[in-house]
Order: structure tokens, then C-alpha cells, then sequence
């Protein structure tokens, strides 16, 4: 143990090792500097006085001299004693509370009263100390130190010029600087003093050979002053993990480069620096001019060397690398790494390009694994082409391997071919990725023939996989694999029962301990060519063959005898494993024959004929528990789609035995589990052993019981154990009815035994008004897991909004969800934003904060918006309000917080649904928008329909015209009182410069339910013409406007042809849904639009909906004759639905004379090709209650493009 006491009165001393030893003046001065690192601000010493008055007197001045050498020397033993190390020296130097230390160690090497001579030291992550201090460590550091990484804080701000000073003495030759600050100069000269140099230290040279820059540790200011000034002795530079993305920071490496001064420069690493195409240009055209003929290891692994856009700029990056991969610029380079640099199949061929020109004969180790080029066909033909002496004499080691996993057609072939011809180098070890290969080439590789390949990564089907086992089993030279990684597909049941069984033979042979990866599945492969694999439906989920049942057995009882030391994972995924393959798999466990595996995985078809259930999950578990050290290494156990859930009770005494005690993730989801089983499960996790793993991560989701008592028992267990499950980070018990278990769920993540739960998935959680109170007491008492999280992320309603992650209703008897009107089944949740507005940390991150279906009063939403100001809701983007029976009041609070700015960062609000906001609630929310310093500045979506605030719309549209909701993409006024006056002013709104329209991407309305009498008014509809013209005449439109959609109100001609216009004009360019509905719009009305739509390019348009307008079959069919084959090319939707005088409950003959007229004009689009992507045409509307129910629509093949069409549109 080393440890310093500074007394500034008394005496400094340094312990080493429980022995306590005075220092000496010299190092008294520097530990005793001030807090800022000053030396000149240390007071002085009572002893320094002394010191003088004993100089007088020669024989006391030699006493003490001598005291002091041997202070020292026994410091410096009892330094040795404590196996002072390069990394202690490194480690010391890093914490601020041991700077001291090793400068005192960096002092006594340099009088040489330490034996330990580090060369190197690591100042990565040095944080808290002073320039000055890191300034006279770095100019007392041995001169055995040759290798130096340095970090941000060496390099920024005052310590720049001293690093600067540092460097500018190495290209001297490494003299010590005597210049410096005033404050460093006695300090480093009384320790150059002591040292015994006098004035000759000053003569000492240092020669750096190797100089690393921790990651993030370089900006622009940096790479300008710093890269030009290193020495010229540098043997190594690293760069990895600093972004050089910008020119500027490339610059100052390049000026270096010309200088001559990277002549001895051997190693060179530039991994994840994301060099741009400048930069790398900008080193190309340095290295050409003064190459690196010394340079031997080249590092750009990790950094991008394909564009943002492979369409421009294609292989710019590449082609500069491949200008300083040459003969020229790098005449002596040995290793190239371009690992993970996302190289395409073009780039591959580009380097292939290189290589087969001999342009790098010193290369002996080439890596580009990660790249998916590198498994293309091109890449694997061109790499293949260059593997010639001529071209790389020197090769030795290749690593192509990748994540492709589909097929490269003749390129494995060829390159395989070339390592087995004469004219290949002396290869040692290849790894690579072979797909699908020829069966000739499979049985070449199990034989042996290609000997340098040792790690490789192969996706076989079943029947090349049967030809690749055979020949390892009867070959006399087997392939040496150091590694090899399997995944099988299981195409025919004839060709599985051959490959089970040879696959049998190799590993009773011993000739299968390479094996690091075996998966199995059961999915349909596309001949050789690109594309997803999709599941083998003619295969899957059967097993009818005996044969392929006894040997896959043969298989399993192969693995009960033979130990595989390097396996990892094995997988069954969709492909039958049974009871009675458990039991040699079981004795497998028994055995030991598993001692590396990390993941094991079997997932069902969901047949129940072959199938692991009770049986066969307790015999696993009573192989593990039979065994010696079970699976120690197991990180991953999953039991999917089967019923082996059934007996999930007999793992826990296995979890409790400690046989798998590195497992992190459990998941035995879709397991038809019972609730006998799961409470058996629950009463482990009470009893929980100190042996118990680490579990990470555990998954019951589907199949699981419906026993809700079992469910409560299981959550009861997590809160009442001892330890409770300290390591769990996610819990997934989707589709169980712990979703309806609100209150238990809190009661569990509240007992503080789930402290390290991050995700916690189980669909919307149902809370009943007790289940509220117990969510708000724990969050007010903060008893909440710190990190998690009720983010709902994979569920999103049509307008891009999260679903809440709760649901808030009454309970009925027996905990069933009450049913009823809504007044008398809401949950009072203002208890519970006042528990979040008085709680430290806020409510756990939740996306979208949803309350509808409860009730939330006035001082609710002062508290909900007081705790956004406060950050208790600081992760919250979407805020739904919708019927939660706010009224005006509550809308006054709300503008309340956005006055304050307490809700700028929302990006969804939902306010409808609630009858009870009227007129009054919007206008002073919207007031308080516009007159706000920022307003919301964030919010994409707001949603104000159904609601009673008739005229509202008038203060929606000041809103936007005042520029304060500036990202506004989706505006809903559904039902909500959208009157004529609400038109004109977001007509007039939508001619500001300041109105979002170049965000805007939904825009909606008018009625929200079509035809229904309960919206008839006496009050005329709207006219939505001045809107129309409003978008004709403004600067920019609506360019990026996705939906329109217009219900209930009056299209005029002038309306019309605004709206035909904007379409010729592009200022609906994005338009992809038109919906206006009971708009009055007649067959003039449908010329005038179609005449803007078909003389309108590049339309977007998928989907038109005309419901409930006043067009007959004359106007139809006026339509189609104006459409030529190119028109509307990418329309998939048309109704037409409804149209007035021909609905359905009217007249039955002039409803049924329209639904022909219809009928007809889908042939007549037919036999004129027009329209050729349409598959939904409806022009028959049914009303609820009515007799007739009939659907005249066309289904998608009556549309279906001809082989001449052009190419399929894009869809919606």
C-alpha cells in the first residue's frame, strides 16, 4: 500500500508498504504545491529555515545528506517491494489524487535510485490536474519512456503550449527545455540539480518512438498545432477512435507527412477516425509526394469508406485509399486492416484491382472482415483473381469473413478454385464466409483440399451440407479447422436424414471439436441470388419420415459420447427437437460435453406432435443437475413455442444450484406454461440461493396462464424475496394477464429488488383507482427502478404517435375491467400528477404520457405542467389528453405552463375527446401560444377534434400564423365547430410567411363520421374555396403535405380549380391521401380536378377518396376518358362511395344502376390499361342497418399491370 501525508507544519512523509519515510526538499517543493498547481504558491517552510542555519555547520549538512540518501534508498526498496509496474506508473499518473506519487517515482528514476526503466506510460483518462503539474511530469519522465498515449486534457487549453514546448524539444533531438513558466522552472531544475546532472541534464536526449491519442481526445485546434510538431523519431502513431471527418484536422497530419519527418513511421493506425473523401484524398496526394517507406502496419478499420449515398461520389473513398495502397507510396507494407468499413461489393473489386497489379508484394496479412463486399460474388471473383505469387508473394493470412448470408453465385467457386491452384502464395490461414456453395466445392472442402482456410463461416442447405459431412468423415486428411461456424437449412426431409446422419458420423469420428457455432433452421433459400430467406412453408413444422427421426437421434446420442470444447452456441430454430432427443441431449449435459457453450436455443414450429414438453424440459434440467459443473458459461437459455413451460418449476432448483451460474437470459416464451408451474417458479425465486445467476433478462411472454392468482404469487415473489432480482435489466411478460395487474406490477418494481430493471414489457398496463394511488406513492417516494423505462415505442398510431403504456379504467368484480359509461368508471389521476410534481426523480422516462379514459381536473394539469418545468416528466415527447373530461379551465392551465415554457419540448398533444373544451379553453391556449417567448417550438402533432370548440379554429390558425408552433406536421379539427370563419382565417394564416407550411405533412378537417345524421346541422357547410386559393396563390405551398383530408364541407368550382392548379403548380407535390367527402362535389367539379391531376408529373398520389358527393356514372366515366396509361401511376385507392341519389336505403334502382355503372368501369379500366396499380376500387356504400350488404369492389387482380407496364409504384 502506497500512501502520502503533506503536512504543511510539520513534516511530509510518504508511506510504502506500512513503512512511513520523510521526503526530501526537493520533492516537499512539488507535493506541497497549492491547489492550483502553482509551486510558487506553497508558503514557506519552517524547515527550509533550519536547513540554512545547518548549512553553516559541515557536519550536521552532511548528516543529513547522508539521512536523506538513505530515505530515499529505502524508498525505492520498498517501491520495488510493492512490484511498482509500468501500469502502476501509467495509473498513478492519471488520478489527481496520486499525481504527486508519480512524480516523486518520476524524481527518483531520474537520480537513478529506482531500478524500475518504464518505457511507456498511459495518460488516458487523466482528469483534474493542472497544466503545470502535467508540464513538469512530462518534462521529468525517464528517458527509458519511449512510448507516450496522451487525452484531451494534455492538449487543451494552457496545457497546449506546454505540450507544444514538449514536442518542439523532441524534434530538437530530445534535449530537455530549460524555458518554460517562471512557476515550472525552479521545481524542474532542482530536480535535474538533484539528479547530479548540473548543467549537463540540459544535454539529455529523448527519442519517442511510439505516440497514441486516447479516443476523443483531438479537436480541430489540436490536430493543427499538434499533428505538424511530432517528432521525426516516430516509429508508431494511433489515431484510433478521433473523429477526422473534417479537412482541417487531416491537414496538419498531411503537412507532417510531407515534411519527410513520418520517414521512420512503421505503424500507422487510423481506425474509427471516419476520414471523409477529402482527408483521405488529402493523404493520398502527401504519401505520394514524400512516401512512408518504412510503414509496415496500416490500420483504417472501422472508418467508413463508402459515401452517405453509393449513387454519388461511388468509390471516391475507396479510390484514394487504393492510391496509397501502392507500390510507390508503400513500398514495404505488411499488414493493411479495413475491417468493418462497410466496403461494398464495388469496392472489393476495387482493391482486387490492386492486388492483382502487384502492387503491395511485401503484404503478408490482409483483413476485411465485416464487410458484406467481401462475401459478394464480384468481391469474392476479384480477391480471387489476385491471389497469383506474381501478384502477393508474401500473403499469408486473409480475413474475409462477414454477416452475409445469402448467396454470392460462382463467386465462392472461384476463389475457391484459386487457393487450390499451384499459382497461389503460401497462404497460412484464411478466414472467410462461404454461402451456398456447390456441391463440388463442399466436398472439396470437407476433404481438405483447401488446407490455408482454418475459420469458416458456412449456410448450406441440408443437401451440400450432407455431401460437406460425408467427406469430413471419410476423408484420411480432414480439413484442420481452428473454428468452424455452421448454419444448416432444412429444405427436404429425405436430404435432412442423410445430413443428420453423416453430420452423426463426424462427430463419433472426434472430427467435429472445431465446431464454435451450430445452427440449425428450417427456411426456403432463393437460388443463389440476393434477397430475404422466407420460411419453408411446404416444410415447415413436419416431421413424417422415421428415418429422419432415428437419425437426427443418432445425432443427439454422437453428442452424449464425444466432448465438443469449443462449442458456443447451438440452435433449433422452427426444426422439431423431441422428448426422446432430450435424453441423449441431457446425458450430453451430464457429461461435461458442453464446457463452452454460451447460448442455447430451441424454438418450436408450434406443432404439438414433436415437441419438447414436461418431460423433456425436466430430463434437461436433471442432466444439469446430475452433472459436475453443469453449463458454466451459458449466458442465454431459451425454450420458445413449445410446452416445456409446463414444467417450468424444475429449473429453478437448478438456478439455485449454481450449475448455471453465468446465465444472464432466460426465455421460455409461447410455453403453454400452467399456474402450478409458474408458482413453482415464484417460490425459487423466494428461496433464491446465493448461487443463483445474474439473470439479465427474462421472457414469459405467449402461451402463458391465464391464473391470474399464479401471476400475483410470481410478482408477490420478486417484491418478498430476499434478494429479489438485483442484475435483471428487462422482463418481458407480454400477452400475460399481468398487463390487467397493474397494482402488483408497482408493488414489485417498488420493493427496491428490481433496482437495475430497464425495460419492462407487458403491453399497456391496466390500473384501477387503488392501482394509481399505490403507481403515485411509489413515484412520490421514489421507489421507482432509476432506469426505467415505460417507453412504448413499438406501437404507434397512424399519425407516428407512441402508444401510452397504460391504460386507466375502473375495476369490476373479481378485477375484471369495469364496463360502463365513461363518467362512471374513470380513475382520478390528479392525486397522481401531484405525486410527480413533488417526487426527486419524476416519473420513470415514459414517451408518451396517456391519460384517456381517466380524469384529470384543473389542478392535475397545473401539476402535470409544473413537473415538466420541474424535469419530472423531462422524458416525456407526447402528452394524450383525449377524453379525459378537461375543460376549458384545464386548457387554462395548460397555457399556463406553455407561458412559462415548461412544455417546449412536447411533440404531441391530444385534447380530443372531451366535449367539455369549448371555445373559451382553445382561445387561451392558442393566446398563450402566440404570445409566448417560444410557444412550441417542438410540437408535431396536435389534435383538437371532437371536442365543443366551435370557432375554435379562428385561434388555431393565429397560432400558426404567428410562427410560434414552427415543426407543426400533423393538425386535426375533426368535429370540433370548423366553420366558415375557422376557413378563412387558416386560409389567410397559410398565405403568411411565418405559417409551417413546408413542415406541414397532415392537414384534416371538417366531420369526423361520415353520413350520419347526428352532425346534420342547420348551419350551411363550410366552403373551403378561399383555403384552396390560399394554397394556389402562397410563395411555397404546401410542398411536403402527405394527407389532406376534407369532410363535410362545400368545394365551389373556384375551389375546384384552386385545388387543380396547386397540383399543376407543385404545391401539393407530396400529396399522397385526398379525401373530400360530402364536399358537393359534381361531375364538373371531378373534370376540373382530374384535368390538374392527369397534366401533373411525377404524381404522388396513392390514394382519392370522393364519399358522399353528387357525382353520377356520367362523371365516371368523364373521368376515365380524360386518364391516359400513364396517368395517376401510383393510385392504389379509389371510392366513390355513396354518392348523393344513389346511396344505399334511397331508391333501390338508381343505387343498383351505380353500382353496375361501377362494375362496368373496372372492366372498361381493364381492357384501356388505365390505372394499372389500383387494387382498391369501391363505388357501392352500405349504410349500418340497411338490408342490401353488396361490395362491387375489385379485388387486386382485376388491376393487375400487364407484363409491359411500367415498374410497380412506390407504396404509401
Amino acid at each position: 500500500m502506497i500512501r502520502l501525508e503533506v503536512d504543511q507544519h510539520k513534516q511530509t512523509s510518504c508511506t510504502v508498504s506500512h513503512c512511513t519515510f520523510p521526503l526530501c526538499g526537493t520533492a516537499r517543493a512539488f507535493l506541497l504545491a497549492g491547489g492550483d498547481g502553482h509551486a510558487s504558491s506553497a508558503p514557506p517552510e519552517n524547515g527550509s529555515q533550519e536547513d540554512q542555519q545547518k548549512k553553516q555547520k559541515t557536519g550536521s549538512s552532511s548528516n543529513e545528506q547522508k539521512m536523506e540518501t538513505d530515505t530515499e534508498h529505502a524508498l525505492c526498496v520498498c517501491l520495488q517491494s510493492a512490484k511498482l509496474t509500468i501500469e502502476v506508473f501509467s495509473e498513478v499518473s492519471r488520478r489527481r489524487e496520486w499525481f504527486g506519487l508519480a512524480w516523486l517515482i518520476a524524481f527518483l528514476i531520474s537520480k537513478k535510485q529506482c531500478r524500475v526503466t518504464p518505457n511507456s506510460i498511459d495518460f488516458s483518462g487523466i482528469r483534474g490536474v493542472c497544466a503545470e503539474k502535467i508540464s513538469l511530469l512530462m518534462d521529468l519522465l525517464p528517458l527509458s519512456i519511449q512510448d507516450i498515449t496522451l487525452d484531451s486534457p494534455l492538449m487543451e487549453g494552457p496545457a497546449l503550449p506546454l505540450l507544444l514546448r514538449f514536442l518542439k524539444g523532441l524534434q530538437r533531438g530530445g534535449e530537455r527545455d530549460g524555458n518554460g513558466t517562471d512557476e515550472t522552472k525552479d521545481v524542474a531544475a532542482a530536480a535535474t540539480s538533484a539528479s547530479g546532472g548540473g548543467g549537463g541534464g540540459s544535454k539529455e536526449r529523448r527519442r519517442l518512438k511510439a505516440l497514441s491519442f486516447a479516443a476523443n481526445s483531438i479537436d480541430r485546434l489540436m490536430a493543427a498545432h499538434v499533428f505538424p510538431l511530432l517528432p521525426g523519431t516516430l516509429e508508431k502513431l494511433s489515431l484510433k477512435g478521433n473523429f477526422l471527418g473534417y479537412l482541417q484536422r487531416v491537414e496538419g497530419l498531411a503537412e507532417w507527412i510531407r515534411s519527410g519527418s513520418a520517414s521512420s513511421l512503421r505503424t500507422l493506425i487510423l481506425e474509427h477516425t471516419q476520414l471523409s473523401a477529402m482527408g483521405l484524398e488529402c493523404l493520398a496526394d502527401a504519401i505520394a509526394e514524400k512516401p512512408l517507406v518504412s510503414l509496415e502496419v496500416l490500420g483504417l478499420s472501422k472508418t467508413s469508406l463508402v459515401g452517405q449515398s453509393r449513387t454519388s461520389r461511388l468509390g471516391q473513398k475507396m479510390k484514394a485509399v487504393c492510391r496509397i495502397l501502392s507500390a510507390a507510396a508503400l513500398p514495404r507494407v505488411r499488414e493493411v486492416g479495413l475491417s468493418g468499413c462497410g466496403l461494398g461489393e464495388e469496392e472489393v473489386v476495387l482493391l482486387g484491382g490492386v492486388l492483382e497489379k502487384g502492387e503491395l508484394p511485401c503484404l503478408e496479412s490482409l483483413d476485411l472482415g465485416g464487410n458484406e463486399g467481401c462475401g459478394s460474388e464480384g468481391g469474392l471473383k476479384a480477391l480471387g483473381g489476385a491471389l497469383r505469387k506474381s501478384a502477393v508473394p508474401s500473403l499469408k493470412n486473409v480475413d474475409l469473413r462477414c454477416d452475409r448470408w445469402r448467396g454470392a453465385g460462382e463467386g465462392p467457386g472461384v476463389f475457391l478454385d484459386a487457393l487450390a491452384s499451384p499459382e497461389c502464395p503460401p497462404l497460412e490461414k484464411i478466414q472467410m464466409t462461404l454461402n451456398l456453395l456447390e456441391e463440388s466445392h463442399a466436398q472439396k472442402l470437407g476433404a481438405g483440399v483447401y488446407a490455408p482456410i482454418r475459420t469458416v463461416r458456412l449456410y448450406l442447405p441440408d443437401r451440400t451440407a450432407a455431401v460437406f459431412f460425408r467427406e469430413m468423415a471419410n476423408s484420411p486428411n480432414p480439413p484442420k479447422f481452428d473454428s468452424l461456424n455452421l448454419r444448416i437449412v432444412i429444405q427436404n426431409e429425405a436430404e435432412a436424414e442423410h445430413m443428420f446422419s453423416s453430420l452423426a458420423s463426424v462427430v463419433q469420428l472426434n472430427r467435429f471439436r472445431c465446431i464454435q457455432r451450430l445452427v440449425f433452421d428450417c427456411y426456403s433459400l432463393p437460388d443463389n441470388g440476393p434477397g430475404q430467406v422466407d420460411f419453408n412453408d411446404e416444410f415447415f413444422g413436419t416431421w413424417t419420415s422415421q428415418g429422419t427421426k432415428d437419425a437426427k437421434l443418432r445425432f443427439f446420442t454422437a453428442l452424449a459420447d464425444v466432448q465438443l470444447p469449443n462449442l458456443s452456441e447451438m440452435a433449433w430454430h422452427c426444426v422439431h427437437v423431441s422428448e426422446a432427443d432430450c435424453v441423449p441431449l441431457a446425458a450430453a449435459f451430464r457429461h461435461g460435453n458442453f464446457p463452452s457453450l454460451r447460448k442455447f436455443v430451441i424454438e418450436g414450429s408450434g406443432s404439438l406432435d414433436e415437441i419438447i414438453g414436461r418431460e423433456g424440459m425436466e430430463t434437461l434440467m436433471g442432466g444439469l443437475m446430475e452433472s459436475e459443473e453443469g453449463l458454466p458459461l451459458l449466458e442465454e437459455f431459451a425454450l420458445s413455442i413449445s410446452t416445456a413451460g409446463e414444467a417450468l418449476a424444475s429449473m429453478g432448483p437448478v438456478l439455485s444450484s449454481g450449475k448455471l451460474r453465468n446465465l444472464s437470459t432466460l426465455l421460455v416464451d409461447g410455453g403453454r406454461m400452467t399456474g402450478d408451474a409458474l408458482r413453482g417458479f415464484a417460490a425459487s425465486l423466494r428461496g433464491r440461493s446465493s448461487q443463483f445467476p445474474p439473470i439479465t433478462t427474462l421472457d414469459f411472454s405467449w402461451g402463458a396462464p391465464e391464473d391470474r392468482g399464479a401471476w400475483e404469487e410470481f410478482m408477490a415473489a420478486i417484491a418478498e424475496s430476499e434478494v429479489g432480482l438485483r442484475h435483471l435489466k428487462s422482463l418481458g411478460l407480454e400477452r400475460t394477464p399481468v398487463a390487467k395487474l397493474g397494482g402488483s406490477v408497482v408493488a414489485a418494481l417498488a420493493s427496491g429488488k428490481l433496482p437495475g430493471l430497464e425495460s419492462l414489457i407487458t403491453g399497456a398496463l391496466w390500473f384501477d383507482q387503488e392501482g394509481v394511488g399505490a403507481l403515485g406513492e411509489a413515484v412520490r417516494a421514489g421507489r421507482l427502478p432509476e432506469r426505467l423505462s415505460f417507453a412504448t415505442e413499438r406501437y404507434r398510431w397512424s399519425w407516428n404517435v407512441p402508444i401510452p403504456p397504460w391504460i386507466l379504467r375502473g375495476s369490476g368484480e373479481g378485477g375484471a375491467v369495469a364496463e360502463g359509461p365513461p363518467e362512471t368508471v374513470r380513475v382520478e389521476v390528479d392525486g397522481l400528477m401531484a405525486s410527480v410534481e413533488a417526487s426527486e426523480r419524476g416519473l420513470p422516462p415514459v414517451t408518451c404520457l396517456g391519460l384517456s379514459g381517466a380524469r384529470l381536473g384543473r389542478e392535475g394539469v397545473g401539476s402535470l405542467v409544473r413537473s415538466f418545468g420541474r424535469g419530472n416528466l423531462g422524458g416525456v415527447e407526447g402528452i394524450d389528453l383525449g377524453d379525459t373530461a378537461l375543460t376549458d379551465q384545464s386548457l387554462l392551465e395548460l397555457g399556463v405552463g406553455v407561458t412559462r415554457g415548461d412544455l417546449c419540448a412536447v411533440t404531441f398533444l391530444n385534447l380530443s375527446e372531451n366535449p367539455q373544451v369549448g371555445r373559451e379553453g382553445v382561445k387561451a391556449l392558442m393566446k398563450a401560444v402566440g404570445e409566448s417567448e417560444i410557444g412550441l417550438p417542438k410540437l408535431k402533432c396536435l389534435n383538437l377534434s371532437r371536442t365543443n370548440a366551435r370557432g375554435g379554429g379562428v385561434f388555431v390558425a393565429r397560432a400558426l400564423e404567428s410562427g410560434k408552433i414552427p415543426k407543426i406536421q400533423d393538425l386535426l379539427l375533426l368535429d370540433c365547430g370548423f366553420d366558415e370563419e375557422c376557413a378563412v382565417a387558416l386560409a389567410g394564416a397559410l398565405r403568411s410567411q411565418r405559417f409551417p407550411g413546408k413542415v406541414l405533412k397532415g392537414l384534416e378537417l371538417g366531420r369526423g363520421v361520415l353520413l350520419s345524421t347526428q352532425h346534420q346541422s342547420t348551419q350551411p357547410p363550410p366552403s373551403f374555396d378561399s383555403l384552396m386559393s390560399s394554397v394556389e396563390q402562397s410563395q411555397g405551398g404546401l410542398p411536403n403535405l402527405e394527407r389532406l383530408v376534407i369532410r363535410g364541407g362545400r368545394l365551389g368550382v373556384d375551389g375546384m380549380l384552386s385545388l387543380a392548379a396547386s397540383f399543376r403548380l407543385g404545391k401539393l407535390s407530396s400529396l399522397l391521401k385526398l379525401h373530400l367527402c360530402e364536399c358537393e362535389v359534381d361531375d364538373w367539379g371531378l373534370k376540373l380536378l382530374t384535368l390538374g391531376l392527369v397534366s401533373t408529373p411525377n404524381l404522388k398520389l396513392c390514394d382519392l377518396t370522393l364519399i358522399g358527393n353528387s357525382i353520377t356514372p356520367e362523371g365516371l366515366n368523364s373521368f376515365v376518358d380524360l386518364l391516359s396509361r400513364e396517368s395517376l401511376p401510383k393510385l392504389k385507392a379509389l371510392d366513390v362511395s355513396a354518392q348523393t341519389g344513389f346511396r344505399e336505403g334511397g331508391v333501390p334502382d338508381r343505387s343498383l344502376e351505380f353500382a353496375s355503372a361501377v362494375t362496368a368501369l373496372k372492366q372498361r379500366l381493364m381492357n384501356e390499361r388505365k390505372l394499372r396499380s389500383l387494387d382498391r376500387f369501391h363505388g357501392f356504400f352500405a349504410v349500418p342497418g340497411t338490408e342490401s350488404d353488396m361490395d362491387v369492389s375489385p379485388d387486386a387482380s382485376s388491376v393487375a399491370s400487364d407484363s409491359d407496364s411500367s415498374s410497380d409504384s412506390d407504396s404509401a
